[in-house]
Protein backbone atom coordinates (compact mmCIF):
# COMPACT_ATOMS: atom_id res chain seq x y z
CA UNK A 1 0.00 0.00 0.00
CA UNK A 2 2.82 2.42 0.85
CA UNK A 3 4.47 1.83 -2.53
CA UNK A 4 1.25 2.67 -4.38
CA UNK A 5 0.97 5.79 -2.23
CA UNK A 6 4.43 6.89 -3.33
CA UNK A 7 3.62 6.28 -6.99
CA UNK A 8 0.47 8.40 -6.67
CA UNK A 9 2.34 11.23 -4.96
CA UNK A 10 5.05 11.21 -7.64
CA UNK A 11 2.39 11.37 -10.35
CA UNK A 12 0.26 14.14 -8.88
CA UNK A 13 2.99 16.31 -7.36
CA UNK A 14 5.14 16.59 -10.47
CA UNK A 15 3.60 20.00 -11.18
CA UNK A 16 4.65 21.24 -7.77
CA UNK A 17 8.21 22.01 -8.77
CA UNK A 18 6.79 25.53 -8.75
CA UNK A 19 6.47 28.10 -6.00
CA UNK A 20 4.58 27.04 -2.88
CA UNK A 21 2.17 29.77 -1.80
CA UNK A 22 1.47 30.06 1.94
CA UNK A 23 -1.36 32.26 3.21
CA UNK A 24 -1.54 33.34 6.85
CA UNK A 25 -4.21 35.54 8.41
CA UNK A 26 -1.93 37.15 11.02
CA UNK A 27 1.73 38.11 11.22
CA UNK A 28 1.92 36.29 14.57
CA UNK A 29 1.23 33.05 12.72
CA UNK A 30 3.65 33.83 9.89
CA UNK A 31 6.75 35.25 11.56
CA UNK A 32 8.59 32.05 12.62
CA UNK A 33 8.13 30.44 9.20
CA UNK A 34 9.14 33.58 7.29
CA UNK A 35 12.30 33.68 9.42
CA UNK A 36 13.24 30.26 8.00
CA UNK A 37 13.35 31.58 4.42
CA UNK A 38 16.55 32.76 2.76
CA UNK A 39 17.16 35.11 -0.16
CA UNK A 40 13.87 36.86 0.54
CA UNK A 41 12.43 39.43 -1.84
CA UNK A 42 9.48 41.68 -1.04
CA UNK A 43 6.66 42.57 -3.42
CA UNK A 44 4.01 45.10 -2.44
CA UNK A 45 0.68 44.28 -4.05
CA UNK A 46 -2.75 45.82 -3.50
CA UNK A 47 -3.11 46.02 0.32
CA UNK A 48 -0.78 43.04 0.91
CA UNK A 49 2.96 42.39 0.96
CA UNK A 50 4.27 39.14 -0.53
CA UNK A 51 7.58 37.73 0.69
CA UNK A 52 9.22 35.17 -1.58
CA UNK A 53 12.29 33.20 -0.62
CA UNK A 54 13.99 29.82 -0.54
CA UNK A 55 13.32 26.95 1.84
CA UNK A 56 16.14 24.60 0.97
CA UNK A 57 15.69 23.86 -2.74
CA UNK A 58 12.08 25.01 -2.80
CA UNK A 59 10.67 28.44 -3.60
CA UNK A 60 8.03 29.71 -1.19
CA UNK A 61 5.89 32.85 -1.35
CA UNK A 62 4.17 33.98 1.85
CA UNK A 63 1.47 36.56 2.45
CA UNK A 64 -0.38 37.80 5.52
CA UNK A 65 -3.93 38.30 4.30
CA UNK A 66 -5.84 39.50 7.32
CA UNK A 67 -8.82 37.68 8.81
CA UNK A 68 -11.76 36.34 6.83
CA UNK A 69 -13.00 35.04 3.49
CA UNK A 70 -12.64 38.29 1.54
CA UNK A 71 -9.10 38.99 2.76
CA UNK A 72 -7.94 35.41 2.12
CA UNK A 73 -9.42 35.36 -1.39
CA UNK A 74 -7.67 38.62 -2.27
CA UNK A 75 -4.30 37.46 -0.93
CA UNK A 76 -4.54 34.11 -2.70
CA UNK A 77 -5.39 35.90 -5.95
CA UNK A 78 -2.30 38.09 -5.59
CA UNK A 79 -0.12 35.00 -5.11
CA UNK A 80 -1.57 33.23 -8.14
CA UNK A 81 -1.42 36.29 -10.38
CA UNK A 82 2.13 37.32 -9.52
CA UNK A 83 3.94 34.04 -8.81
CA UNK A 84 4.36 30.63 -10.42
CA UNK A 85 2.32 28.87 -7.74
CA UNK A 86 1.88 25.09 -7.89
CA UNK A 87 0.32 24.63 -4.44
CA UNK A 88 -1.50 26.86 -1.95
CA UNK A 89 -1.26 26.26 1.80
CA UNK A 90 -3.81 27.89 4.10
CA UNK A 91 -1.86 28.11 7.36
CA UNK A 92 -2.46 29.49 10.82
CA UNK A 93 -4.33 28.93 14.05
CA UNK A 94 -7.78 27.35 14.34
CA UNK A 95 -10.38 26.58 16.96
CA UNK A 96 -11.08 23.05 18.10
CA UNK A 97 -14.67 21.79 18.15
CA UNK A 98 -13.96 18.04 18.44
CA UNK A 99 -13.21 17.21 22.11
CA UNK A 100 -10.73 14.54 20.96
CA UNK A 101 -8.38 17.15 19.48
CA UNK A 102 -6.24 18.87 22.15
CA UNK A 103 -5.07 22.46 22.30
CA UNK A 104 -1.73 22.82 20.52
CA UNK A 105 -2.36 19.97 18.07
CA UNK A 106 -1.19 20.46 14.48
CA UNK A 107 -3.94 19.32 12.10
CA UNK A 108 -3.99 18.57 8.38
CA UNK A 109 -7.69 18.39 7.39
CA UNK A 110 -8.94 16.25 4.51
CA UNK A 111 -11.71 18.61 3.44
CA UNK A 112 -13.14 22.05 4.12
CA UNK A 113 -16.81 22.93 4.51
CA UNK A 114 -18.75 26.17 4.70
CA UNK A 115 -22.42 26.78 5.44
CA UNK A 116 -24.35 27.02 2.17
CA UNK A 117 -21.33 26.12 0.01
CA UNK A 118 -19.97 22.86 -1.46
CA UNK A 119 -17.50 20.76 0.50
CA UNK A 120 -14.00 20.88 -1.03
CA UNK A 121 -11.20 18.31 -0.88
CA UNK A 122 -7.89 19.49 0.51
CA UNK A 123 -5.03 17.70 -1.20
CA UNK A 124 -1.74 18.29 -2.97
CA UNK A 125 -3.28 17.91 -6.44
CA UNK A 126 -6.56 19.52 -7.49
CA UNK A 127 -7.64 16.47 -9.53
CA UNK A 128 -7.38 14.06 -6.58
CA UNK A 129 -10.22 11.69 -5.72
CA UNK A 130 -11.24 10.62 -2.21
CA UNK A 131 -9.24 7.40 -2.56
CA UNK A 132 -6.21 9.29 -3.89
CA UNK A 133 -6.39 11.65 -0.91
CA UNK A 134 -6.45 8.68 1.45
CA UNK A 135 -3.34 7.20 -0.18
CA UNK A 136 -1.45 10.48 -0.03
CA UNK A 137 -2.39 11.11 3.57
CA UNK A 138 -1.45 7.55 4.59
CA UNK A 139 2.04 8.16 3.27
CA UNK A 140 2.20 11.61 4.84
CA UNK A 141 1.20 10.43 8.30
CA UNK A 142 3.50 7.39 8.10
CA UNK A 143 6.46 9.71 7.55
CA UNK A 144 5.70 12.64 9.85
CA UNK A 145 3.26 11.33 12.45
CA UNK A 146 5.10 13.29 15.12
CA UNK A 147 4.09 16.54 13.42
CA UNK A 148 0.40 16.10 12.61
CA UNK A 149 -2.81 14.93 14.29
CA UNK A 150 -5.40 13.18 12.12
CA UNK A 151 -8.34 15.46 11.33
CA UNK A 152 -11.10 15.12 8.75
CA UNK A 153 -13.07 18.35 8.39
CA UNK A 154 -12.26 22.01 8.92
CA UNK A 155 -15.21 24.38 8.70
CA UNK A 156 -14.73 27.96 7.59
CA UNK A 157 -17.03 30.45 9.31
CA UNK A 158 -17.66 34.18 9.01
CA UNK A 159 -17.02 35.04 12.65
CA UNK A 160 -15.15 33.57 15.60
CA UNK A 161 -16.94 30.80 17.49
CA UNK A 162 -16.70 32.04 21.09
CA UNK A 163 -19.10 29.97 23.16
CA UNK A 164 -19.11 26.28 23.98
CA UNK A 165 -22.61 25.99 22.54
CA UNK A 166 -21.44 27.36 19.19
CA UNK A 167 -18.59 24.86 19.15
CA UNK A 168 -20.90 21.97 20.00
CA UNK A 169 -23.23 22.96 17.16
CA UNK A 170 -20.36 22.87 14.66
CA UNK A 171 -19.18 19.51 16.00
CA UNK A 172 -22.69 18.08 15.62
CA UNK A 173 -22.55 19.09 11.96
CA UNK A 174 -19.37 17.08 11.40
CA UNK A 175 -16.63 19.68 11.88
CA UNK A 176 -13.47 18.89 13.84
CA UNK A 177 -11.80 22.31 13.75
CA UNK A 178 -12.87 25.77 12.61
CA UNK A 179 -11.21 28.75 10.94
CA UNK A 180 -12.15 31.81 8.86
CA UNK A 181 -10.03 31.46 5.69
CA UNK A 182 -9.40 27.93 4.39
CA UNK A 183 -12.56 27.55 2.29
CA UNK A 184 -11.77 30.77 0.42
CA UNK A 185 -8.25 29.63 -0.43
CA UNK A 186 -9.41 26.14 -1.44
CA UNK A 187 -12.25 27.50 -3.58
CA UNK A 188 -9.91 29.73 -5.55
CA UNK A 189 -7.34 26.94 -5.87
CA UNK A 190 -9.95 24.53 -7.22
CA UNK A 191 -11.17 27.07 -9.76
CA UNK A 192 -7.59 27.69 -10.90
CA UNK A 193 -6.66 23.99 -11.04
CA UNK A 194 -4.11 24.30 -8.23
CA UNK A 195 -3.62 21.95 -5.28
CA UNK A 196 -4.51 23.24 -1.82
CA UNK A 197 -3.92 21.96 1.71
CA UNK A 198 -4.56 23.45 5.14
CA UNK A 199 -2.12 23.25 8.03
CA UNK A 200 -3.48 24.57 11.31
CA UNK A 201 -2.58 24.62 15.00
CA UNK A 202 -5.45 24.38 17.49
CA UNK A 203 -5.19 27.54 19.60
CA UNK A 204 -8.33 26.87 21.66
CA UNK A 205 -9.84 23.43 22.25
CA UNK A 206 -13.50 22.41 22.18
CA UNK A 207 -13.95 22.98 25.90
CA UNK A 208 -12.36 26.43 25.92
CA UNK A 209 -14.60 29.48 25.31
CA UNK A 210 -13.13 32.68 23.89
CA UNK A 211 -13.58 36.04 25.58
CA UNK A 212 -14.39 39.17 23.53
CA UNK A 213 -11.19 40.76 24.86
CA UNK A 214 -9.05 37.99 23.40
CA UNK A 215 -10.75 38.41 20.03
CA UNK A 216 -9.95 42.13 20.07
CA UNK A 217 -6.25 41.37 20.60
CA UNK A 218 -6.31 38.92 17.70
CA UNK A 219 -7.40 41.50 15.16
CA UNK A 220 -4.79 42.94 12.74
CA UNK A 221 -3.27 46.04 14.36
CA UNK A 222 0.07 47.59 15.18
CA UNK A 223 2.10 46.24 18.09
CA UNK A 224 1.75 49.62 19.81
CA UNK A 225 -2.05 49.54 19.54
CA UNK A 226 -2.19 45.92 20.72
CA UNK A 227 0.01 46.74 23.72
CA UNK A 228 -2.20 49.69 24.65
CA UNK A 229 -5.30 47.54 24.39
CA UNK A 230 -3.76 44.90 26.66
CA UNK A 231 -2.86 47.53 29.26
CA UNK A 232 -6.42 48.86 29.27
CA UNK A 233 -7.77 45.32 29.71
CA UNK A 234 -5.48 44.67 32.68
CA UNK A 235 -6.40 48.03 34.24
CA UNK A 236 -10.10 47.18 34.06
CA UNK A 237 -9.62 43.56 35.16
CA UNK A 238 -6.22 42.89 36.81
CA UNK A 239 -6.73 39.12 36.79
CA UNK A 240 -6.52 39.25 33.00
CA UNK A 241 -2.75 39.71 33.27
CA UNK A 242 -2.25 35.97 33.78
CA UNK A 243 -4.69 35.15 30.96
CA UNK A 244 -2.91 37.46 28.54
CA UNK A 245 0.48 36.03 29.50
CA UNK A 246 -0.79 32.52 28.78
CA UNK A 247 -2.27 33.72 25.50
CA UNK A 248 1.04 35.22 24.41
CA UNK A 249 3.00 32.15 25.52
CA UNK A 250 0.66 29.82 23.61
CA UNK A 251 0.86 32.01 20.50
CA UNK A 252 4.66 31.78 20.53
CA UNK A 253 4.62 28.01 20.98
CA UNK A 254 1.86 27.49 18.41
CA UNK A 255 3.48 29.66 15.74
CA UNK A 256 6.73 27.72 16.10
CA UNK A 257 4.88 24.41 15.82
CA UNK A 258 3.09 25.75 12.75
CA UNK A 259 6.39 26.73 11.15
CA UNK A 260 7.87 23.27 11.71
CA UNK A 261 4.75 21.59 10.30
CA UNK A 262 4.73 23.72 7.14
CA UNK A 263 8.42 23.02 6.64
CA UNK A 264 7.80 19.28 7.08
CA UNK A 265 5.00 19.35 4.51
CA UNK A 266 7.09 21.32 2.03
CA UNK A 267 9.90 18.79 2.39
CA UNK A 268 7.60 16.13 0.90
CA UNK A 269 7.17 18.05 -2.34
CA UNK A 270 9.34 17.60 -5.44
CA UNK A 271 12.07 20.17 -5.89
CA UNK A 272 12.18 22.38 -9.00
CA UNK A 273 15.43 20.72 -10.06
CA UNK A 274 14.32 17.11 -9.83
CA UNK A 275 10.48 17.11 -10.06
CA UNK A 276 10.62 13.90 -8.05
CA UNK A 277 10.05 12.89 -4.47
CA UNK A 278 12.77 13.59 -1.88
CA UNK A 279 14.93 10.57 -1.17
CA UNK A 280 13.61 10.45 2.40
CA UNK A 281 10.33 9.14 0.98
CA UNK A 282 11.91 6.30 -0.92
CA UNK A 283 12.96 2.84 0.29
Amino acid sequence: MERSSEIFVMKTLSHCGKTIGVIFALSTEADPFVARLTQVTETRATSVTILEGSLGDRRVACVVSGIGIKAATHAASMLIDGHRVGLLISAGFCGGVDPAIPRGAVVLPTRVTRDGAPSLLLDWANESSDSDCALTRQLLFSRITNAFVACDTIETVDRAMCTLEEKRTLAAGGAHVVDMETWAVADLAHRQGIGCISIRVVSDCAGQPLSPEVLQLGKPQSSFHRFGLAIRMITRRPRMAADLWNLWEHAVIDSRALSKAIEAACSLLPTPRTSSLPTSLGH
